[in-house]
C-alpha cells in the first residue's frame, strides 16, 4: 500500500509537508505543493479521505472556486453558500483561482475528494473548469454564464441590469455617458455592457468607444479608469461601472478631481455589496440576490450528485436598481 511516507520520499520533502498539502493547510509554497501532488500522482497515492469516498461513493464535500476575495461580493456570496451548505449538511471546500490554475483544486477534481464543483468565476479558458468537465464531476456556474456549455448555470440577468442603468441615466437627461467594466472576457462584463449599450442605442445615444474602458474589478482600477474617461472627454456627466468596487474608485477619483465643486458626476455600480450602502459612497447600484443564487446552486449541485443524468438548467434572476445619492 502506498503511503504519505512514500510520497514524501519521492518529492524530497517531509511527511508533515505532504500532510499539509493533502489537507490543504497553509504554510506550503505553490512550487512545493505542486511537487508533492505530482509525486502522489506518479506513485498512485490516494489520500485517506479519498479512500473513504471510494467506499461510500460520496465525500460530503462541495468545492467552490472563487477569484478575488478582495472583491467584497465574493465573501458575501461565500457566506450565503456556506449557510445553504450547512442546511444541506455538506461541507464547502474553497479554492482561489488566481491567474494560474490552483493545483489543489485540480487534484481534488481528479481524485474525487469532492462530490461536485461550483465556479463563481470562470471563462471558457479556465483550466479548473476544463479539468472538472473532463473528470465528469457535477459542475455548476453561479454569477457567471458561458452559453452552450453543458452544465447548470445561475446568474443575475446582467443584460437586463445594464438596460436598467441606461434607462435610469436617460430618464435623468444624461447624454455624455461612460462605461467602466472588468475583464472583457468575463460574462458579467460582456452582458452588462451589452444591455447598457443596446438601451442607449435604442434612445439614439450610442456609447462612444473612447468612453468605454476595461480593466480589473478593483477600486484602484476604477480610480485610474476615471482619468482615462476624462482625458477622452471632459463633459461626461454619468458613468456606469460594472461592479461596486469600480464605482467606489470612480467616486473617490471624482472627489479628488472636482474638490466638491461643479455638477456632481452620476455614478452607478453593480452587485449591491455592503459598502455600497456606506454614507461615504451611498451608491446607486444594481442588486443581485446572492441568497437566492446560493440556494439554487447548492440544491442543484446536490441534485446532480444524486442524479448525474439530469438535463442542464440555465437560470437567470431578475436584477433590481437601487437608487441612492451617487445617482438619485
Amino acid at each position: 500500500m502506498v503511503t504519505s511516507r512514500d510520497v514524501a520520499a519521492r518529492a524530497g520533502v517531509s511527511q508533515a509537508t505532504v500532510s499539509r498539502v493533502m489537507s490543504q493547510k497553509p504554510g506550503v509554497t505553490p512550487v512545493t505543493a505542486e511537487k508533492v501532488l505530482v509525486a502522489a500522482r506518479q506513485i498512485g497515492y490516494v489520500p485517506h479521505g479519498a479512500a473513504r469516498t471510494m467506499k461510500t461513493g460520496r465525500s460530503g464535500n462541495i468545492g467552490v472556486v472563487v477569484d478575488d476575495l478582495a472583491n467584497p461580493y465574493y465573501p458575501e456570496l461565500l457566506q450565503a453558500l456556506d449557510t445553504e451548505a450547512r442546511g444541506a449538511k455538506v461541507r464547502l471546500v474553497v479554492w482561489l483561482a488566481g491567474k494560474r490554475a490552483n493545483p489543489a483544486a485540480i487534484e481534488a477534481i481528479r481524485s474525487g475528494t469532492i462530490d461536485g464543483l461550483l465556479f463563481t468565476t470562470a471563462t471558457q479558458s479556465s483550466e479548473e473548469l476544463s479539468e472538472a468537465i473532463d473528470s465528469r464531476r457535477p459542475v455548476a456556474l453561479l454569477n457567471r454564464r458561458i452559453p452552450d456549455f453543458p452544465f447548470d448555470q445561475i446568474a443575475t440577468d446582467n443584460v437586463a441590469g445594464g438596460r436598467l442603468v441606461a434607462s435610469h441615466f436617460l430618464s435623468r437627461g444624461h447624454t455624455n455617458i461612460g462605461f467602466i467594466g472588468g475583464p472583457p472576457d468575463a460574462s458579467t462584463t460582456i452582458d452588462r455592457l451589452a444591455g447598457f449599450r443596446a438601451r442607449l442605442a435604442e434612445a439614439g445615444e450610442p456609447l462612444p468607444e473612447d468612453l468605454t474602458v476595461h480593466s480589473e474589478y478593483s477600486h484602484r482600477a476604477g480610480f485610474e479608469a476615471y482619468s482615462k474617461i476624462l482625458a477622452a472627454r471632459k463633459n461626461v456627466t454619468a458613468i456606469f461601472c460594472a461592479n461596486d468596487l469600480l464605482a467606489t474608485g470612480v467616486v473617490d477619483a471624482d472627489r479628488d478631481e472636482s474638490g466638491g465643486e461643479g455638477a456632481p458626476l452620476a455614478v452607478v455600480g453593480f452587485d449591491n455589496v455592503s459598502l455600497s450602502e456606506w454614507s461615504t459612497y451611498s451608491l446607486t447600484t444594481v442588486r443581485q440576490d446572492s441568497r437566492a443564487m446560493a440556494r439554487w446552486a447548492i440544491r442543484r449541485i446536490l441534485m446532480r450528485v444524486r442524479n448525474p443524468d439530469l438535463l442542464e438548467v440555465q437560470k437567470l434572476l431578475p436584477p433590481e436598481l437601487l437608487l441612492r445619492r451617487s445617482s438619485p
